[in-house]
Order: structure tokens, then sequence, then C-alpha cells
């Protein structure tokens, strides 16, 4: 029983560990500036429109 839970927790971590690396392989290159003055902005959050919730904050 022990050796079953043990088997289908291992299982089941390398599949959600997987899930992981597939969701993390895009990129998004560019910059952004401030619309009025046109400086550029640090440390900014970009978020997409219309992306399912889990792959908003970049």
């Amino acid at each position: 029983m022990m050796r079953a839970f043990l088997k289908f927790s291992l299982t089941a971590a390398l599949l959600s560990f997987s899930f992981i690396l597939v969701a993390q392989t895009g990129t998004i290159r560019g910059f952004l500036y401030d619309k009025e003055t046109g400086e550029p902005l640090i440390f900014t959050n970009v978020i997409l429109k219309g992306a399912p919730r889990a792959r908003q904050p970049m």
C-alpha cells in the first residue's frame, strides 16, 4: 500500500514538473515608455490580454 502511494506520488510530481516547464517557454522582449513623457519604464509588469489567467504576469 505504501509502495503504491509512493509510486503514485512520484509519478504525479514528475508530470506536474513537466507541465511547469512547458508553461515557462515563452519570451517577450521590448521596451515600455511613458505615454506622456516618453521616458523608459523600469520594473514594469506586462499583462497579456486574452491570455489564460495562469500566464498573465510576465
